[in-house]
Protein backbone atom coordinates (compact mmCIF):
# COMPACT_ATOMS: atom_id res chain seq x y z
CA UNK A 1 0.00 0.00 0.00
CA UNK A 2 1.31 3.04 -0.81
CA UNK A 3 1.26 6.72 0.84
CA UNK A 4 -1.75 7.84 -0.85
CA UNK A 5 -3.85 4.91 -0.75
CA UNK A 6 -2.70 4.85 3.41
CA UNK A 7 -4.14 8.17 3.86
CA UNK A 8 -7.32 7.76 2.00
CA UNK A 9 -7.87 4.37 4.02
CA UNK A 10 -7.49 6.07 7.25
CA UNK A 11 -9.50 9.42 5.95
CA UNK A 12 -12.24 6.97 5.06
CA UNK A 13 -11.22 5.20 8.72
CA UNK A 14 -12.22 8.53 10.85
CA UNK A 15 -14.83 9.83 8.81
CA UNK A 16 -16.83 6.28 9.78
CA UNK A 17 -15.79 6.45 13.16
CA UNK A 18 -16.44 10.30 13.92
CA UNK A 19 -19.71 10.72 11.25
CA UNK A 20 -21.36 7.07 10.76
CA UNK A 21 -20.32 5.21 14.02
CA UNK A 22 -23.41 5.60 17.24
CA UNK A 23 -25.66 7.73 14.60
CA UNK A 24 -23.07 10.88 15.22
CA UNK A 25 -24.22 12.41 12.04
CA UNK A 26 -27.89 12.96 13.45
CA UNK A 27 -26.23 15.39 15.89
CA UNK A 28 -24.67 17.09 13.15
CA UNK A 29 -28.19 17.48 11.33
CA UNK A 30 -29.84 18.31 14.72
CA UNK A 31 -27.48 21.21 14.81
CA UNK A 32 -27.87 22.29 11.06
CA UNK A 33 -31.89 22.32 11.84
CA UNK A 34 -31.72 24.54 14.67
CA UNK A 35 -29.05 27.22 13.03
CA UNK A 36 -32.11 26.95 10.39
CA UNK A 37 -34.76 27.99 12.61
CA UNK A 38 -32.86 30.65 14.16
CA UNK A 39 -31.27 32.26 10.98
CA UNK A 40 -35.16 32.33 9.72
CA UNK A 41 -36.14 34.29 12.81
CA UNK A 42 -33.59 36.05 12.97
CA UNK A 43 -34.41 37.28 9.26
CA UNK A 44 -37.87 38.06 10.11
CA UNK A 45 -37.08 39.73 13.18
CA UNK A 46 -34.71 42.16 11.14
CA UNK A 47 -37.44 42.76 8.59
CA UNK A 48 -40.07 43.84 11.27
CA UNK A 49 -37.28 46.21 12.19
CA UNK A 50 -36.19 47.21 9.37
CA UNK A 51 -40.01 47.65 8.40
CA UNK A 52 -40.87 49.51 11.41
CA UNK A 53 -38.25 52.21 11.50
CA UNK A 54 -38.59 52.63 7.75
CA UNK A 55 -42.51 53.47 8.45
CA UNK A 56 -41.31 55.51 11.60
CA UNK A 57 -39.25 57.45 9.43
CA UNK A 58 -41.78 57.96 6.46
CA UNK A 59 -44.12 58.99 8.78
CA UNK A 60 -41.70 61.67 10.35
CA UNK A 61 -41.09 63.52 7.51
CA UNK A 62 -44.43 63.68 6.04
CA UNK A 63 -45.82 65.36 8.95
CA UNK A 64 -43.43 67.50 10.02
CA UNK A 65 -44.08 71.28 9.96
CA UNK A 66 -42.20 73.24 7.48
CA UNK A 67 -40.36 76.06 9.34
CA UNK A 68 -41.43 79.68 8.71
CA UNK A 69 -38.89 81.32 6.65
CA UNK A 70 -38.19 85.24 8.04
CA UNK A 71 -36.19 86.13 5.12
CA UNK A 72 -39.03 85.36 2.71
CA UNK A 73 -40.72 88.12 0.64
CA UNK A 74 -44.00 87.32 1.23
CA UNK A 75 -43.05 87.05 5.49
CA UNK A 76 -40.82 90.59 4.93
CA UNK A 77 -44.41 92.17 3.68
CA UNK A 78 -45.90 91.74 7.70
CA UNK A 79 -44.72 93.38 10.50
CA UNK A 80 -42.77 91.51 12.98
CA UNK A 81 -45.63 91.57 15.42
CA UNK A 82 -47.52 89.29 13.05
CA UNK A 83 -45.18 86.99 12.94
CA UNK A 84 -44.58 86.75 16.08
CA UNK A 85 -48.00 85.41 16.49
CA UNK A 86 -47.23 82.28 15.11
Amino acid sequence: MNGFQATMANLLLRFHLNFIADSRYKYILDGLGTTVIISFFAVLLGIALGLFVAVIKVTHVNTVKPKIDAGHPIYRSFSGNFIACF
